[in-house]
């Protein structure tokens, strides 16, 4: 079973044909003045011109920013570098720490002198 909204009425064929002459009769397209479509067309083509010319204004970035954003830029680069290096240098501490502690624990391990 469909469901169908209650303001959705379907028509019958018959009923469309009469609303489909009805309108026809009802309705007759009309040519627009010379003058109305000018100054349509001079309204249209003005804001087409205006949006162009906002748009080129909002494309333009000023040098300031782009320093600006040269200056950030480096400065994480450099904020990252410093991060990386700390990372490095406690991976090789604690390398290095590992390697201390086998050292001390060969160094505990007694030695048996074998005599022949």
């Amino acid at each position: 079973m469909k469901w169908r909204l209650p303001w959705r009425k379907l028509l019958s064929p018959a009923e469309l044909v009469d609303m489909e002459s009805m309108l026809n009769d009802t309705l007759q397209p009309v040519t627009p003045s010379s003058n109305f479509v000018d100054e349509l067309q001079g309204r249209l083509m003005r804001d087409f011109a205006n949006a162009m010319d906002l748009a080129a204004e909002r494309r333009t970035i000023s040098p300031a920013w782009i320093i600006a954003g040269a200056f950030f830029a480096s400065f994480l680069v450099l904020i990252a570098g410093i991060r990386v290096v700390i990372a490095l240098l406690g991976a090789l501490g604690i390398l290095n720490e590992m390697r201390r502690q086998m050292e001390e624990k060969e160094e505990a391990i007694p030695l048996r002198v074998i005599h022949h």
